[in-house]
């Protein structure tokens, strides 16, 4: 079970279709198919009822409908909790490193001014790195 195969059962849940599914998410009918079908295998039970028109879901379809918006919405705020801590890292990295650019600055002839910025900044990426392990 993968996060590419939930928003594809997810898709066609919503939409009751394997076909428009396919279109919303840019893919074949035949792939969407095969996603649903490997979910199915795993799951040991049909998802989906596919005897009417509409593509309506089993009570275990059900089931993993609500598992699967919280899987992939966890999936999203993780990702998204990870780039605010490298972003606020990585701005104060870059903070640092323009106070320490500026204090050099003042007490650096002119022509030493990239060279204390670039020092400044090689020694801050330096802890940035600790800092992301």
């Amino acid at each position: 079970m993968d996060y590419d195969q939930l928003a594809s059962f997810l898709e066609v849940s919503k939409l009751q279709s394997f076909s428009r599914a396919a279109e919303k998410l840019f893919r074949t009918q035949p792939a969407i198919s095969a996603q649903v079908r490997l979910l199915e295998q795993e799951c040991g039970e049909k998802l989906f009822d596919r005897s009417g028109k509409k593509v309506l879901l089993t009570p275990a379809g059900e089931i993993l409908r609500r598992y699967a918006e919280k899987m992939l919405e966890l999936h999203k705020e993780a990702l998204q909790a990870i780039a605010d801590r490298e972003g606020r890292q990585l701005q104060a990295v870059i903070g640092d490193a323009m106070r320490e650019y500026l204090t050099r600055k003042q007490q650096a002839p002119r022509r030493n001014v990239l060279e204390a910025f670039q020092k400044s900044l090689k020694e801050h990426d330096e802890l940035y790195r600790k800092l992301a392990k």
